[in-house]
């Protein structure tokens, strides 16, 4: 084999030349491209396609059937909107959609954040300047919102102001009759309801006004 080396720039065809242009790295062991820069400058490749068309990076397995896959990483050219997009091919898996001031981000199937190995505290925010909201919506079936506590921990949804807090509890560890309560500041039970010989048993720690 013989080695390459150009000290200035190349060019493969042009704007002039007719027909697709290829270049290829084939090795029968392992093939890279190295984009490297000075140690005070960028380094960048650049996909650019022609006006209104995608620009595209693909990441193929060639294996046969199940055995293979394909991902595409493209800037939607034709979009209404500017979209980036990962897709497997033939179907969108995400999205992110550039509306002038922020990215809204659209994901076809399931979302993680952390892991059961991961051993650190994981908080996923939804932050606002003005009002903010999360929305579980479903368009032909059941909507459910699913808190999990570990084994005999707590599940929480807390409502939080500035001054104050509120809380929905499952008290996990109290296996021998499940128990909901609402506490006010982490540790003042302002009511409770405990499941006991299939009934439900009510208890308020302060008055009660019916009507």
């Amino acid at each position: 084999t013989g080695d390459l080396i150009v000290d200035g720039n190349g060019r493969f065809g042009g704007p002039n030349a007719t027909g697709t242009r290829t270049v290829s790295v084939l090795s029968n062991q392992a093939a890279g491209i190295d984009v490297v820069s000075g140690p005070a400058a960028s380094a960048e490749v650049v996909v650019r396609s022609g006006p209104d068309m995608d620009a595209k990076l693909l990441l193929i397995d060639p294996g046969a059937g199940s055995l293979g896959s394909r991902f595409e990483i493209q800037n939607r050219g034709a979009a209404d909107i500017p979209t980036f997009e990962i897709t497997d091919g033939q179907r969108v898996l995400m999205t992110i959609e550039n509306t002038g001031e922020v990215g809204d981000m659209g994901v076809s199937g399931h979302g993680l954040f952390g892991g059961g190995e991961v051993l650190q505290d994981r908080t996923m925010s939804i932050k606002s300047g003005l009002d903010a909201a999360l929305e579980v919506l479903s368009e032909g079936d059941d909507a459910i919102l699913t808190v999990t506590g570990g084994v005999d921990k707590k599940a929480i949804v807390e409502f939080a102001s500035a001054t104050s807090e509120m809380q929905i509890v499952h008290q996990g560890h109290d296996n021998a009759n499940q128990k909901l309560s609402i506490v006010s500041d982490g540790s003042d039970e302002l009511l409770s309801v405990t499941s006991e010989d299939n009934r439900g048993d009510l208890h308020v720690t302060g008055d009660v006004e019916f009507g």
